[in-house]
């Protein structure tokens, strides 16, 4: 939909940009809601292993669909290097 908004947009084709809003906007509760950072810290925080390997296969298995992989792996890299520094 992303693309076929951006095809209206640049024809200027403005029914074609308030249609495919309308959808985007009907379809909005039925799409899971992405984790926030802060969310995807807390959970990280909560688990007992915090390896890569098992901090990426827990999110794989329990929130696929609802987080950006990359995003996960930022966030643990993070919490590692603080971990580390606080040593």
């Amino acid at each position: 939909m992303k693309e076929e908004k951006e095809g209206y947009s640049k024809a200027h084709n403005e029914a074609g940009v308030k249609s495919i809003e309308m959808q985007e906007k009907a379809l909005e509760p039925f799409t899971p809601q992405m984790l926030a950072r802060s969310e995807i810290r807390e959970i990280i925080l909560k688990l007992p292993d915090k390896s890569m390997k098992y901090v990426m296969s827990y999110f794989k298995n329990n929130y696929e669909g609802r987080v950006d992989m990359t995003i996960v792996r930022q966030v643990h890299l993070l919490l590692w290097d603080t971990i580390l520094s606080s040593d």
